[in-house]
């Protein structure tokens, strides 16, 4: 199951968002609940330096607790993302949907940061997933 929970003050289709991530997280770890936490910018800023040590925010944080009631949380600002989207030249709803696939994929185990030889596969995996819930419809 995937809970949605938006601390944001942004507008989030959590409906649609649910059910465009919940296939990525039963394919890749079957069937675990998982927290999507949606945060302002100064949230983020400062969990990413109470955990990371970066005092500035990012676009997604990933705390895997492997718990039989929350297997993990994929924590994200909105604001940065949509920062990141004017960068990269992309919607908004695909890197939206591009960092909510790649926190999964970092409950899953894969690690780009750790294990380069992973880095590949896990990016690949990320821009299929996307494609692919992109060609079913989803708007979210």
């Amino acid at each position: 199951m995937v809970r949605i929970i938006n601390r944001s003050g942004e507008r989030i289709d959590e409906d649609e968002l649910r059910e465009s991530i919940y296939p990525v997280l039963k394919e890749e770890i079957g069937n675990v609940n998982v927290n999507i936490v949606f945060v302002t910018i100064d949230e983020m800023k400062s969990l990413n330096k109470e955990f990371m040590g970066i005092e500035e925010p990012t676009d997604v944080l990933t705390f895997p607790y492997h718990d039989e009631d929350v297997y993990g949380e994929v924590i994200i600002c909105p604001e940065v993302v949509r920062k990141n989207a004017e960068r990269f030249s992309v919607a908004y709803e695909d890197e939206l949907m591009s960092v909510m696939v790649h926190g999964i994929l970092h409950l899953a185990g894969y690690d780009h940061e750790r294990e380069n030889r992973k880095a590949d596969e896990m990016f690949k995996k990320q821009r299929e997933y996307v494609e692919r819930i992109k060609g079913e419809g989803k708007k979210w």
